[in-house]
């Protein structure tokens, strides 16, 4: 029995890779420009259902998270990493479907931070000719996927259930809303609606109806323009073989007394009252009303009148409340880390995408600055009274690594972003403004994914070395760390390192040992006089960076890097 259940999962995840792997394209075949439609709309609505199905099995703990993150990045890495509307939408789909389980503190953190930001970037994302390069669904779907997970993953209200919905469910939600017990709701009868409405239009059609209250407006027909009855506001037709129907116009017509109003009566009850015959007066009819001029629902007015009840008068409005403040979190202060100077927490408090708005700002004006005295003052002011704030879904560690993020992606016409960006970081440091691990953190987190932030920057490696170049040749941080982050694999699919060694055609040294010389280059343009022998004191160039571990070649590929580069002058 228990080879049985091996089996049956394994040959249940075997069909389920299959599926996935086939996408959203169909199969190659002969046929017509319409049966190909149909073809690749099936072929679409089989890979939705498998994305579910996938996501359902991680739910019951049948796929490990390994898996989920391989699929997220094939998806996302598709056509060279500019993926098809297609390949969003099923990624968006499948995050849903796993949402908490795989946005987990850790590792599965900061793997959907970064699925996020690139997500985000391509609902941004513009074509050559300013409009956007996505359909305006798939940018719905995304933007609608973000505001779900910055809620807690719990459901907006504005997003409406797709399911369709029993009656009784409209009616038990629509009391909910209302705060009305469901009992108490007016009777719907929507076997006979469609005979009800056969009446009215029957009665509209020969007495006028609502159009009573315009006697004198003419109706355009068919026939041509009927006369209207100015006593009753009836049609009177033309064509003698329809005054027979005339007979029938004036039928009672009584509404139920209502505090003391008097009952309105047809012109043939005006010459006798019920009185007079002697007899009882008769119940009083209830007049049909329909809740829209498109529903076949008729609700009993007289049920409406009693749930209503006798009218209140305006309960006086409460007054206001003072508006609870959540209690700030002061955070540490300068007697807990000596090198921190600023306090932080205890001011006012802001929430996370309000913080990362006016850090944004800041760096603009600062840019705009170019790195002035008052450029830098300005900055240095702003982000004290950041750091003082009281945070609200944010702590202020994340500050250093915002304005990494924020000038990796900054845009290509503000001059010298990047560095300046650097300088502002060494600044922060001296002043005790952000922490030496904090930025370290910030830029570690970049670094292990690496090949990932490629996709979405193709310039990663020369942007993050020239932000990198500013705190190395200042001295704010040491060089150390660099390989250990870019070899790092716990966010990488299949263990292998976040930069890889491998030479390759492009890079014959290998993608690491050429970032290293990015990196040479950007700090020499920070600094033409710094000491680069100095600065790469305690690195093994051809271990940490090219991967070779044999002690006779080590020398050799280390010459041979320092030739390619030019780098004989400074090494």
């Amino acid at each position: 029995m228990g080879k049985e259940k091996v089996a049956f999962r394994r040959n249940l995840l075997n069909q389920c890779q299959k599926e996935f792997e086939k996408g959203n394209a169909p199969a190659a075949f002969k046929g017509s420009s319409k049966q190909r439609e149909e073809a690749m709309a099936k072929q679409k609505k089989l890979m939705t259902g498998t994305i579910k199905f996938i996501g359902q099995l991680f739910n019951e703990d049948l796929l490990p998270d390994r898996i989920m993150h391989e699929c997220i990045k094939h998806l996302l890495s598709n056509n060279n990493g500019s993926p098809v509307d297609e390949d969003l939408e099923a990624v968006c789909n499948l995050t849903k479907s796993s949402s908490k389980k795989l946005d987990k503190e850790g590792k599965g953190k900061k793997l959907m931070n970064q699925y996020f930001r690139r997500l985000q970037s391509f609902a941004d994302a513009k074509g050559s000719d300013g409009r956007p390069q996505y359909q305006l669904r798939t940018t719905i779907l995304i933007r609608n996927l973000v505001d779900t997970r910055n809620n807690g993953w719990q459901k907006s209200k504005w997003v409406k259930d797709e399911e369709l919905k029993k009656l009784s469910e409209v009616r038990a939600d629509f009391a909910k809303e209302k705060r009305i017990a469901p009992g108490s709701l007016p009777n719907i009868n929507m076997d006979t609606a469609k005979e009800q409405e056969r009446k009215e239009t029957n009665q509209m059609s020969i007495d006028g109806g609502y159009g009573a209250a315009a006697p004198m407006m003419p109706v355009q027909t068919n026939r041509g323009i009927n006369k209207i009855n100015p006593t009753t506001g009836g049609r009177r037709r033309n064509n003698d073989r329809y005054q027979h129907q005339l007979s029938t116009t004036y039928r009672e017509k009584t509404r139920a007394p209502r505090q003391g109003k008097v009952t309105d009566v047809s012109p043939d009850q005006t010459s006798s009252s019920t009185a007079a015959r002697g007899g009882e007066a008769p119940a009083p009819k209830k007049r049909a009303f329909k809740l829209l001029s498109s529903s076949k629902a008729v609700v009993d007015i007289a049920s409406v009148e009693r749930l209503a009840g006798p009218e209140k008068e305006p309960s006086p409005e409460p007054a206001p409340q003072p508006v609870e403040q959540e209690p700030s979190q002061p955070g540490p202060s300068a007697s807990s880390n000596p090198n921190l100077k600023v306090r932080r927490g205890g001011g006012k408090s802001i929430s996370k995408d309000d913080a990362k708005a006016q850090l944004n700002e800041l760096l603009l004006a600062y840019w705009e600055s170019q790195g002035s005295d008052p450029g830098t003052e300005e900055a240095m002011k702003n982000v004290r009274k950041l750091m003082g704030a009281s945070t609200k879904g944010w702590d202020q560690k994340e500050v250093g690594p915002w304005i990494i993020d924020i000038a990796l992606n900054a845009e290509t016409k503000i001059t010298r972003a990047r560095p300046l960006a650097g300088g502002l970081l060494v600044k922060f440091i001296a002043e005790g403004v952000i922490l030496e691990e904090e930025v370290q953190g910030g830029f570690h987190e970049m670094l292990t994914f690496f090949e990932d932030m490629m996709i979405d920057i193709p310039k990663f490696p020369v942007y993050i070395a020239e932000i990198l170049a500013e705190v190395f040749v200042a001295k704010s941080l040491g060089l150390g760390f660099l390989a250990k982050s870019l070899s790092d694999s716990e966010f990488t699919v299949g263990d292998v390192p976040a930069c890889k060694t491998t030479p390759t055609e492009k890079h014959p040294f290998g993608l690491r040992a050429s970032f290293l010389a990015d990196l040479v280059n950007a700090m020499l343009e920070a600094d033409e006089d710094a000491d680069i022998g100095e600065l790469l004191t305690g690195i093994d160039i051809a271990a940490d960076y090219m991967g070779i571990t044999d002690a006779e070649q080590k020398p050799q590929k280390e010459a041979e890097w320092i030739q390619n580069y030019d780098f004989g002058d400074i090494l």
